[in-house]
């Protein structure tokens, strides 16, 4: 199935009667605040929201040169949920740090939007399936040729998991999987 865009992620979780979501690289929430939007349940938002590691892959080339104190962009990111109050968790730390916090099969949907090259995607792709729901989704952002780590995590998790990848028309495409087992 394609989706017209990332949020519409909502809708299909309101419709799986998913009441939990997590989604792992925040920075100033524009993904979460839409989705939040449409979504009638709660979310955790995990970022450590700290400096940029020297090597950090990225399709946004100013996070490196640009951003030094990632503070602001937590602030931003608190201004923006203020909205939907209580039904929005914020854990900054980093991502193996965070799905500790989890009970596995406990969460029902999970947005990975952090590190963008092959070795962190398919980290986090480990480190937060087990704690999908079965009929949950695991999902991301970038799915694009710009990001082959990306794409080449997502493919090869599907195809290790028996998992049929779906997208959306976003300019830059976001991925879904539905956990049936």
């Amino acid at each position: 199935m394609i989706l017209n865009n990332r949020e519409a992620l909502a809708d299909i979780a309101n419709a799986l009667s998913l009441t939990t979501a997590v989604e792992v690289g925040t920075h100033q929430a524009v993904f979460a605040s839409g989705f939040m939007a449409r979504f009638r349940g709660s979310i955790s938002l995990i970022d450590p929201w700290e400096g940029f590691d020297e090597g950090f892959p990225t399709y946004y080339p100013y996070f490196k040169e640009e951003v030094r104190d990632r503070n602001e962009d937590y602030e931003i990111a608190k201004e923006v949920m203020l909205t939907f109050g209580e039904r929005v968790l914020f854990h900054r730390m980093k991502s193996e740090e965070a799905c500790s916090l989890f009970a596995d099969e406990s969460v029902g949907i999970v947005y990975i939007d952090a590190k963008h090259d092959y070795e962190n995607v398919s980290k986090d792709l480990s480190l937060w399936f087990p704690k999908v729901a079965k009929g949950g989704i695991i999902s991301g952002h970038d799915f694009s040729h710009s990001l082959p780590g990306v794409v080449q995590a997502v493919t090869e998790f599907s195809h290790r998991n028996n998992l049929e990848i779906s997208l959306t028309k976003d300019d830059m495409p976001s991925w879904w999987m539905t956990k049936w087992q």
